[in-house]
């Protein structure tokens, strides 16, 4: 099941809360390279995968290289590798038909996530050995999969990423109230690319704003069989960790299993 898992550890010591909101600034938003998250993702895994790369392997196939056979394939192998359900239900964004009333392409009222999971948070008491608090927030994590080169803007895709950020903010955890204190949920999104995608700062940005955690997998050669049609996601690399104020979130996923182009 697609999950994100805030908890805080409470021990003689205390460890805060990871995942809380506390105040913090975004004047000073610091982004890692993305050859940094690249490594990040695929660490202990195989060469992180650029687009070329994975036509390569299409090619080596049989697909068709053109944006929709390959998009969907792609697709198809990062919710294999992650093993996720495929999502068909639409959620309305208000943001997003605004912003596209006058679009030649026609007003765009939803998005439709690969995967909707919800987020979860948690207390481990370390002297009891127990869980001591759980809340879960159903739908309020969203995947999305973009076989995409260069810079992912929120006005890209006909304004989806706007979208995506506008349902997140507006999901269970997204509106959890702030009298939650350190128990208060972030919603979040998490986007898989191949390693030449990159997140603009406009999407951070205003993830910051509206509170929600924006992560992204990259695909990653398979470790045991390198250099051939085999690939995996990588581990989500947490983009905005000032979204939780102070603290990290305590959990978040590791890459999938091997899989490929389907």
């Amino acid at each position: 099941m697609l999950k994100l898992l805030n908890y805080r550890i409470v021990s003689p010591l205390l460890i805060g809360m990871l995942g809380s909101q506390v105040v913090a600034s975004y004047s000073s938003l610091a982004v890692e390279p993305q050859s940094t998250i690249n490594a990040r993702s695929c660490a202990g895994l195989g060469n992180s995968l650029t687009k070329n790369d994975i036509e390569l392997r299409g090619s080596r196939l049989g697909f068709a290289l053109d944006a929709n056979t390959m998009g969907t394939a792609f697709e198809n192998f990062a919710l294999d590798s992650l093993r996720y359900p495929k999502n068909a239900k639409p959620y309305y964004s208000p943001v997003r038909e605004a912003v596209t009333l006058n679009s030649s392409e026609g007003v765009q009222r939803n998005i439709v996530p690969e995967a909707v999971g919800p987020v979860t948070v948690a207390e481990y008491d370390s002297t009891k050995g127990a869980i001591t608090y759980i809340q879960t927030y159903p739908e309020s994590f969203f995947t999305e999969v973009k076989f995409h080169r260069g810079p992912i803007y929120l006005s890209s895709f006909q304004h989806q990423i706007i979208g995506y950020v506008d349902v997140a903010s507006r999901s269970l955890a997204g509106v959890a109230p702030s009298s939650l204190g350190t128990r208060r949920p972030t919603a979040g999104i998490e986007i898989v690319t191949p390693s030449d995608g990159t997140i603009a700062l406009s999407v951070i940005t205003t993830a910051n704003e509206q509170r929600v955690a924006i992560y992204q997998r990259i695909a990653c050669d398979a470790p045991l069989t390198p250099s051939t049609t085999d690939m995996i996601v990588g581990a989500q690399v947490l983009l905005n960790p000032e979204v939780y104020g102070n603290s990290y979130p305590a959990v978040y996923r590791g890459g999938g299993i091997v899989s490929g182009l389907k």
